[in-house]
């Protein structure tokens, strides 16, 4: 977050992630279809998973936004994998999802300003 007065910077929160790298307990809070999203390879389907992450004995949460694919390598796919241990249904409810129990994997990311945010690398589910 910047702080400005007028075209002023009078201070910033920072470039520090929210979540130290590591594997966190977490449950699957809720999941949102996205339809029709603006990507550089047109208009896309995304589903956005919505985690409760365990650090100590506080709560955190954190979204990671999928785009809808069957393609064996994308992410998407690999999630559904997981999720439902290597066999996918034809017909996916994704309130049925909510509350799935898993390990998740933070890694950092820098961006081109130093930024650091904290990405689901992995997930494990149980």
């Amino acid at each position: 977050m910047i702080f400005k007065n007028g075209n002023g910077i009078l201070g910033t929160t920072g470039s520090k992630a929210a979540l130290n790298e590591g594997e966190y307990e977490a449950i699957i809070r809720g999941i949102v279809y996205l339809k029709q999203c603006k990507t550089d390879w047109g208009f896309r389907d995304f589903i956005e998973v919505e985690y409760t992450i365990y650090v100590g004995i506080t709560e955190q949460s954190k979204k990671e936004k999928i785009m809808v694919s069957d393609a064996e390598n994308s992410k998407c796919y690999k999630f559904l994998m997981d999720v439902f241990k290597g066999n996918i249904p034809n017909e996916i409810n994704i309130e049925e999802l909510t509350g799935k129990e898993c390990v998740i994997t933070i890694k950092h990311n820098t961006d081109e300003k130093g930024n650091i945010y904290a990405n689901i690398a992995e997930r494990k589910f149980k």
